[in-house]
C-alpha cells in the first residue's frame, strides 16, 4: 500500500502564504481582475454590503450541495470536524486505501500556492495513479441552472489540485448544475486559459500589474468603490455601451477619456467594428462631458403616436437562472398600467402558484384577455426581457396563437429613448433613467433581485402579505416610472 504520509508531506512541502490561489480566487478573477486587485490592496471596509440575494445565493448553495450528496453520492466519507490539515491528512488516507468517494475535505498543494475545498471526488478505476490502478475526478456541485466560465475554470483548478497530488491529471472533470444534472469538460479546454489567470493573479499580486476598473452593472462585492475609480478617471466604460472589445478599439485610436470621444467628431470615431456606433458613443459623451441631455433627432413624438391612450408592462419573475430546482420558470406579477386621458389604472396579477398547472395558465390568459380589452392601445415596456418572457409563458401554457395578437403592440421603450435621446448616466436601465429625470421609487430596498428572493419568502409562508404588498408596490413604480419616462421626454421633445 502507498505511504500516504509521504504523499501529505509531499503536498504539505513549503510554507501556505495568505495569498493563496483558490477556487473562489480563480472565479473572481475571471468574473473581474478588479476583485483580485481588491481583496489584496483594498481594506474590507470599502466592500458593498452584502445583500440580501446574495445571502440567499450562499445559501442556496449550501443547501443544494448537501442535498446533492445525499441524493447521488450517499456512500461518500463526508468531512468530520477536524481543522484543515486534519481533514486533508484523513483525505490522503482514505484516498491511498480506495474508498469510493469523499465529500466535502479541504486539498492543499503549497509548492504551488493552491488550496481548496473539493465537494465531491469519486474514485475511477480507468487509468492509474499514485495511489494505485486508480484515480479521482473531481464533481464540482453549483446551484445555479447555467454553468457559466468562471464555474469552468474553477473546476479546471480544482482539477489540477488534485491531479498534483495524485501524480496524474484527470482528462475530465464534472459540473452538477442546480437542476442536479452532471455535465464532463474536457481539462485540456480549459488549461492554457488556467495558466493565464494564474500567472495574472500573480502580477497583480506582485503589484506589476493595476487593473482597470470598467464601469461595472452587475453587482460584485467591489462594485461601489471600482466604480467611484472609473469616474475619478473619466474612464471611458462610463459610456453606457462602452467595454470589451470597443473599448480596446477606442484605447488604441487614442479615445482614452469621455472629453475626447465628445470633443470627436462622428468620423474622427468612425472606426471598423464600431462604425455604426460612434454616433451614439458621440452624443454619450457628449451628455456625460458637459452634463445635460442631448437630443440626438427629431421624431420621438411620431414614434410613439399617442401617450393618452397606452398601456404600461412590467413582469416581475423567476427565470431559469435563479428558480430554485423544485419550482418552474413562472411570471409571479404582471404588472399593468391602463392609461386613458388622465385617468390611470393599475392591475396587478398576482400568481403565487410556482407550478405549471391550470391556475398559472388561467392567470397567464386572464392578463391577455386584459390586454385585449384595449385593441388599439400600444404596450410599452422597457428592454426585450417582458417579450421574451411572455413568449414561453405562452410557449408553456400552449397559447401563442393569443400571445402573437397582443405581441405586434408590444413596444420596446429603452431603444427608441436611446435612438433620440443621450443622457448625464453611465446605465440606461428604467431605474437610472427614470431617477436622472426625477422619478423616485417608494420601495428603496427593492431591486429585481431582491424582488425575487422576497418572493420566494412568501411562498414559503404566504401569511406574510407584507410581503407580496411591498411587491405590488414595487412593480406598480415600475410602471408609473414608464410613463413618468415618455411623459418627461414628450415636454423636450
Amino acid at each position: 500500500m502507498v505511504n500516504y504520509q509521504n504523499i501529505y508531506k509531499k503536498c504539505l512541502k513549503g510554507q501556505l502564504k495568505d495569498q493563496k490561489f483558490t477556487g473562489t480566487t480563480i472565479k473572481d478573477h475571471v468574473k473581474s481582475p478588479m476583485i483580485t486587485y481588491c481583496d489584496a490592496f483594498v481594506p474590507d471596509e470599502k466592500k458593498d454590503p452584502i445583500t440580501i440575494f446574495s445571502k440567499y445565493i450562499t445559501n442556496r448553495g449550501i443547501q443544494h450541495e448537501k442535498n446533492v450528496i445525499q441524493d447521488l453520492f450517499p456512500n461518500s466519507l463526508i468531512k468530520p470536524d477536524l481543522d484543515q490539515k486534519e481533514g486533508f491528512l484523513l483525505a490522503i488516507n482514505k484516498m491511498s486505501q480506495g474508498l469510493e468517494s469523499l465529500a466535502g475535505f479541504p486539498f492543499y498543494y503549497v509548492p504551488n500556492q493552491f488550496f481548496g475545498y473539493l465537494d465531491v471526488i469519486r474514485i475511477n478505476n480507468s487509468k492509474s495513479s499514485i495511489f494505485g490502478d486508480f484515480f479521482y475526478e473531481i464533481i464540482e456541485i453549483k446551484s445555479a441552472n447555467n454553468i457559466k466560465t468562471p464555474h469552468k475554470l474553477q473546476g479546471a483548478f480544482y482539477n489540477r489540485i488534485i491531479g498534483l497530488i495524485q501524480d496524474y491529471i484527470p482528462e475530465k472533470f464534472f459540473i452538477i448544475n442546480g437542476k442536479s444534472e452532471e455535465s464532463e469538460y474536457s481539462y485540456s479546454e480549459y488549461s492554457d486559459k488556467l495558466d493565464d489567470i494564474i500567472e495574472e493573479i500573480s502580477e497583480i499580486w506582485k503589484g506589476t500589474i493595476i487593473p482597470e476598473a470598467n464601469f461595472a452593472t452587475e453587482s460584485f462585492q467591489w462594485k461601489k468603490y471600482n466604480n467611484e475609480l472609473a469616474i475619478i478617471k473619466s474612464d471611458i466604460s462610463l459610456i453606457s455601451g462602452v467595454g470589451g472589445e470597443t473599448k480596446k478599439i477606442l484605447y488604441e485610436n487614442g479615445f482614452d477619456t469621455i472629453e475626447k470621444i465628445a470633443n470627436a467628431s462622428v468620423e474622427q470615431l468612425t472606426m471598423k467594428k464600431i462604425k455604426t456606433k460612434a454616433p451614439i458613443f458621440n452624443q454619450r459623451a457628449k451628455a456625460l462631458h458637459f452634463q445635460e441631455i442631448i437630443k440626438i433627432q427629431d421624431g420621438f413624438k411620431d414614434e410613439i403616436e399617442n401617450l393618452s391612450e397606452a398601456i404600461f408592462l412590467d413582469l416581475e419573475d423567476l427565470d431559469s437562472y435563479f428558480v430554485p430546482s423544485n419550482l418552474d420558470s413562472f411570471i409571479f406579477i404582471y404588472g399593468i398600467l391602463i392609461k386613458n386621458g388622465k385617468q390611470m389604472e393599475f392591475i396587478p396579477i398576482i400568481n403565487d402558484t410556482p407550478k405549471t398547472n391550470d391556475e398559472s395558465k388561467n392567470k397567464f390568459l386572464y392578463f391577455l384577455e386584459k390586454l385585449q380589452e384595449y385593441p388599439k392601445y400600444k404596450i410599452f415596456h422597457w428592454g426585450s426581457h417582458e417579450k421574451t418572457v411572455l413568449k414561453k409563458e405562452a410557449e408553456k401554457f400552449d397559447s401563442l396563437e393569443k400571445f402573437e395578437e397582443i405581441e405586434i403592440r408590444l413596444m420596446n421603450l429603452k431603444p427608441i429613448v436611446e435612438k433620440y435621446f443621450a443622457f448625464p448616466i453611465y446605465s440606461y436601465s428604467i431605474k437610472d433613467v427614470a431617477n436622472y429625470l426625477g422619478f423616485s421609487w417608494k420601495e428603496t430596498d427593492m431591486e429585481g433581485l431582491s424582488a425575487v428572493v422576497k418572493f420566494l419568502e412568501y411562498l414559503e409562508d404566504k401569511s406574510k402579505k407584507s410581503i407580496i404588498e411591498s411587491l405590488v408596490m414595487y412593480n406598480k413604480d415600475d410602471v408609473l416610472a414608464l410613463n413618468y419616462v415618455l411623459e418627461k421626454l414628450f415636454t423636450i421633445s
